[in-house]
């Protein structure tokens, strides 16, 4: 978790929902290829990407030591830190043989079906206030689902995501 209660999957579908037209269809072209066997990467169970740290929160942990190391260092003790950004070669460098790209992916597509089966753009604050107040998805979906049109236990829920992938993402 980024410092807050919501899951890593919540914290990225926030920033994948604010990226632009060209980058959205360019995550589901490439999540329909992952798919179909034609880009690597992996589909998670949504009961582990409900629950899984982003793909590089190891090497996330590995540079916040490294932040604080060079912080302290240069006489910086008010916790404020550099932003780095990293283009390129050493993004891909960083990146490497993570899946990450795969997480990102399925945020985009997990985001799209939730919006499409709840109908409701804004059904991620109704979730992220869930988390805020101590529970879990599935507390959430038992407490919420029906009222969304959506299943009350994981089991049904991920049944109701295949569903969603086979018709909108069928395997090639």
């Amino acid at each position: 978790h980024y410092g807050g209660s919501a899951p890593d999957w919540l914290d990225e579908t926030a920033a994948i929902l604010c990226e632009d037209a060209k980058t959205t269809a360019d995550r589901r072209r490439q999540f329909a290829l992952q798919r179909q066997g034609k880009f690597q990467g992996r589909i998670w169970p949504m009961r582990h990407f409900l629950e899984m740290a982003h793909p590089l929160a190891q090497e996330d942990a590995h540079l916040l030591t490294e932040a604080k190391k060079e912080a302290a260092a240069e006489g910086r003790s008010d916790g404020a830190f550099k932003i780095t950004i990293y283009k390129g070669d050493e993004a891909k460098a960083l990146i490497g043989n993570s899946n990450a790209p795969s997480f990102y992916l399925q945020a985009r597509v997990f985001a799209d079906f939730l919006i499409e089966t709840t109908k409701t753009e804004n059904i991620f604050g109704s979730i992220a206030e869930g988390y805020a107040a101590g529970r879990t998805f599935n507390d959430w979906l038992a407490e919420n689902g029906a009222a969304n049109g959506l299943p009350t236990d994981i089991a049904a829920f991920e049944a109701k995501w295949e569903a969603y992938l086979t018709h909108h993402y069928p395997i090639g």
